[in-house]
């Protein structure tokens, strides 16, 4: 193909294999080397375009559609293949592999996020919906250079189904991301810097369905019958095609109406033989926040309790010559902790846990000689509550060689 299109660029192809340009049907001459053929999804009509405008080069214009539900949003690829002309056999399938030109914005449960809320909408403001792209192939990869429009316009995102917020810290709510694929809860936007304006606005209303006829005991409800939560965009300064963006719902601590508990259910455990032979431990990490205490029916507990993630922050020993810690968010090779998150049943009396289970290998090379005690020390994030040790004794000595 020349740099000048041809009869058969900027045409459409059927199911069926027929080409057409204009409304023309085209057919392939046997005068060109190969063909060129470029894969675009969503189907691109009204002001939505891609024309060819040189070898490997390419003018896509696209609209986003500010005004639509972003639930109705595509996620815009493209893909090319150059197919060598078989002139004496049956010409094989051509493949074209897509690729991702826009941006996926994605919104997660933050380690302040108040609980005892339900998600009912976002708001995104300060953004370009719509713009141009230059899409230059090198072989079959291509690179998008974008230029959004001066517009600025807002994309709203409304929820099928309310979302409520008492879920663990961490959790990706717009968007779950499987095999590489995102639902159609993920925004898709036009690649593009990000400036001050650029903001998202969480709209929360009150949960009150989940704990009916609970009151809070010597304590208080600080929740609002709807609150608004903003967040700055800019953060990311740049949006890049392909990339997948997630941004945390939260707010100041002291508007954000939580407390917090973080505690061990034993400081100490005596480590036991495992089946496999080496020193097994088990104990629960009570990591969470709640909005409030509160009696339900004849129990008394923190509602709207929702799982909050920890870190390792150092591990220490004791053997004949004394401690010996390590400051270190990573346990050693002769230590293997095994974490399964654990939510109660809406209405019995449990709390929220992180069951831990601690096997020591007595017969990896690197465990200390003469042990007698493992320290393990647990900070919760997001806040300042006190770190938790754990203390793990009788340990097996050191596996002879």
């Amino acid at each position: 193909m020349s740099n000048t299109p041809n009869f058969i660029a900027n045409g459409e192809a059927a199911k069926d294999g027929t080409v057409t340009v204009n409304g023309v049907a085209q057919h392939y001459k046997k005068t060109e080397p190969y063909v060129q053929l470029v894969g675009v999804y969503p189907y691109l009509q009204g002001n939505n375009s891609l024309e060819k405008t040189g070898i490997d080069k390419y003018t896509l214009t696209y609209d986003l559609g500010a005004a639509d539900d972003a639930t109705l949003h595509k996620d815009l690829m493209i893909g090319k293949t150059n197919v060598v002309v078989n002139e004496q056999e049956q010409q094989p399938a051509a493949t074209i592999k897509l690729h991702h030109a826009l941006t996926g914005i994605n919104f997660a449960i933050g380690d302040k996020c108040p609980t005892g809320y339900k998600i009912v909408g976002i708001e995104m403001q300060g953004l370009a919906a719509k713009g141009t792209c230059d899409v230059t192939f090198s072989g079959n990869i291509p690179t998008f250079n974008w230029t959004p429009s001066e517009t600025k316009e807002s994309i709203r995102l409304k929820f099928p189904e309310p979302i409520i917020t008492t879920q663990i810290n961490r959790t990706i709510i717009t968007g779950k991301d499987t095999n590489g694929q995102r639902d159609n809860l993920t925004i898709f936007m036009v690649p593009q810097q990000l400036g001050s304006d650029a903001k998202a606005i969480i709209w929360l209303k009150k949960d009150d369905e989940t704990f009916k006829r609970t009151k809070p005991v010597n304590d208080t409800d600080f929740r609002s019958a709807v609150k608004k939560l903003d967040i700055n965009l800019n953060a990311a300064k740049a949006w890049k095609p392909g990339q997948a963006v997630v941004y945390n719902i939260d707010e100041e601590l002291k508007d954000a109406d939580l407390r917090y508990r973080f505690s061990l259910n034993s400081s100490t455990n005596e480590a036991q033989p495992g089946e496999d032979g080496l020193s097994t431990a088990k104990f629960n990490l009570n990591s969470y926040r709640y909005t409030y205490n509160g009696q339900l029916s004849k129990f008394r507990i923190d509602i709207y309790a929702a799982l909050q993630t920890f870190q390792i922050v150092k591990y220490a020993y004791e053997d004949e010559a004394g401690p010996h810690e390590v400051v270190s968010d990573m346990l050693p090779d002769w230590i293997r902790l095994t974490v399964t998150s654990v939510i109660p049943r809406l209405r019995g009396t449990g709390k929220p846990t992180f069951k831990m289970e601690l096997k020591v290998d007595h017969t990896n090379p690197n465990y200390p000689e003469g042990i007698k005690k493992l320290f393990i020390t647990f900070k919760q994030d997001g806040n300042e509550m006190p770190e938790c040790t754990v203390e793990i004794t009788n340990l097996q000595p050191k596996a002879s060689k």
